[in-house]
């Protein structure tokens, strides 16, 4: 797991903590597991708030340990897939789309450049990946690039300084979720040369879809065309990341338990404010055992299903011919 994803917000609550949206206090959210962290025996607001840090909250640190949960369960199921001959990170062939053309346009109040889509591949672990961006103007001046999904929120975007008819290579180097994106620059400041993106590389809709690669379409802030702004190299990866989120509904037994034997550390530490009396702390050592073993065995009961899962990829893990990939290593 990567950056902390979004399926995992209140996906295990604290059902009397403290929850705030944009400063002011809301009602406790629904778990989207069913569970609250006080479902295990013991656990409650007061206690967690006697070990919680300073410069904190109790809901702070029960959200961090379901992250952290989550972060071990995902390791223990990706180790047995990858121990069962799964790649979960492979690499496809990269491309580069798009040629500069000897035309270019007059500035216009406008966002131009490309339309890349995995046009249908609709494997939940494909991913767009964009090592850089190309563009050219025919006068010198100042742009942003942005790489925007089909709503228009923006995912990436840099600022730039063009020198006249040279090529400026902008480098992104990171990896891409929605099916659609938009690679585009502000063409109110320069004048863009066209870029031609027809060709061998298969741009666009049929062909496309039977190589199981990218379409790149031009755009012209309107619409597609076989005339761009940009140019591109790209490629269609299959990676593992925040790969959990495919089976939460499965695993979340597995999480609960692994996050309360983590909150149950936090009491028997050296460094914990809880007072114990010599029965409590073996009752906690005893259940952090216990928890910790359940977590396990609720991981190796769906393992098995989750490997059926993973099989129905056909993009990314089970097709792997129609797929032209090589294996890399996670980043």
């Amino acid at each position: 797991m990567t950056n902390t994803p979004i399926c995992l917000n209140n996906y295990i609550v604290l059902r009397d903590g403290c929850y705030c949206v944009d400063g002011a206090k809301v009602a406790t959210p629904t778990p989207t597991s069913g569970y609250y962290i006080e479902d295990l025996p013991g656990l409650s607001l007061e206690n967690l708030s006697d070990v919680t840090p300073e410069n904190t909250t109790a809901t702070d640190m029960v959200n961090n340990m379901v992250y952290f949960a989550a972060a071990l369960v995902e390791k223990q199921v990706t180790a047995y897939l990858s121990g069962n001959g799964f790649d979960l990170n492979k690499m496809g062939y990269e491309l580069n789309v798009c040629s500069p053309t000897s035309n270019y346009s007059i500035p216009v109040a406008l966002e131009r450049g490309l339309r890349i889509s995995r046009y249908g591949l609709n494997s939940p672990q494909a991913r767009i990946f964009i090592e850089n961006v190309r563009i050219k103007s025919k006068t010198a001046g100042n742009t942003t690039i942005y790489i925007k999904d089909i709503d228009g929120n923006v995912l990436w975007s840099k600022s730039v300084t063009l020198v006249a008819d040279v090529e400026t290579y902008v480098t992104v180097g990171l990896h891409f979720l929605p099916e659609i994106i938009f690679i585009v620059a502000d063409a109110s400041t320069v004048q863009l040369y066209e870029y031609n993106c027809m060709g061998a590389v298969g741009c666009c809709g049929k062909e496309a879809k039977a190589n199981h690669s990218l379409s790149v379409m031009g755009w012209d802030g309107v619409q597609n065309s076989y005339i761009g702004y940009l140019g591109v190299c790209a490629r269609l990866d299959c990676t593992d990341e925040n790969i959990i989120c495919n089976w939460l509904q499965r695993l979340k037994l597995a999480i609960l338990y692994r996050a309360g034997a983590m909150l149950l550390e936090e009491w028997i530490a050296p460094s914990s404010r809880i007072n114990f009396i010599k029965n409590e702390k073996d009752w906690a050592a005893a259940y952090v055992e216990k928890w910790n073993n359940l977590s396990i065995e609720y991981v190796k009961a769906e393992l098995k299903n989750i490997e059926n899962l993973v099989k129905q990829d056909k993009y990314c893990y089970k097709c792997e011919q129609s797929f032209k990939t090589i294996a890399v290593l996670p980043s």
